[in-house]
This record gives structure tokens, C-alpha cells and sequence, in this order.
């Protein structure tokens, strides 16, 4: 996985449930696991994310390279399909995922 001698592979395999206002998409269930066993958690926390669920995430920033704007739409699949990461019905309960409300 690395050529460090000091690397330790991590990967994270909690979820995030990014709650939305809009009243057409479902919300958004983040994946640490598939992120994280391909990214070193250094590659967006702090610098991107803090570690706090406590960010105004908004697809405008998105859009202008903030938060997960950052890789998608330039290394990662692009924003073009609302529904690849908008999947998550609003009436399916939060399960062990932990919740980021709307704003």
C-alpha cells in the first residue's frame, strides 16, 4: 500500500447520513469505507472536512471545489448524476449511520 515504512493502513468503516431541505432528492449516505481504503484520512481531514458534523456543506461550494467538490468532478465521477449520491430515501430511518443535518 505504501512505500513508507511509517504507513498504517486505515480504513474507516462508518457512514454519514447528510440530511438535504431540497424536496426533490433523497439525502446523501457517505461511505468512509469505500473513501478510505482508497485515501489516506489525512487526504481530507483537516484540511477539507473537520472532524466535526458541523460544516454548512452546500452544493454551490461543491461546485467551486470545496468539500467533496474537492476530488469529484476532477479525479472522481462528476456531479452530472444527481441520483449517484442523492440515493438515500428520506423515510429510511438513519440506521447506525451517523446524522448531518440540513441547513
Amino acid at each position: 500500500a505504501s512505500l513508507r515504512e511509517d504507513y498504517e493502513d486505515r480504513v474507516r468503516e462508518n457512514t454519514i447520513l447528510f440530511l438535504t431541505k431540497s424536496p426533490v432528492l433523497n439525502n446523501t449516505l457517505f461511505d468512509h469505507g469505500i473513501h478510505s481504503s482508497w485515501i489516506d484520512c489525512s487526504s481530507c481531514h483537516p484540511s477539507i472536512f473537520r472532524e466535526e458534523l458541523n460544516e454548512a456543506i452546500k452544493m454551490k461550494d461543491m461546485a467551486s471545489g470545496r468539500f467533496c467538490g474537492r476530488c469529484h468532478g476532477r479525479v472522481s465521477f462528476t456531479f452530472a448524476d444527481c441520483l449517484r449520491c442523492h440515493n438515500y430515501p428520506k423515510d429510511r430511518p438513519a440506521g447506525e449511520a451517523l446524522v448531518r443535518p440540513a441547513e
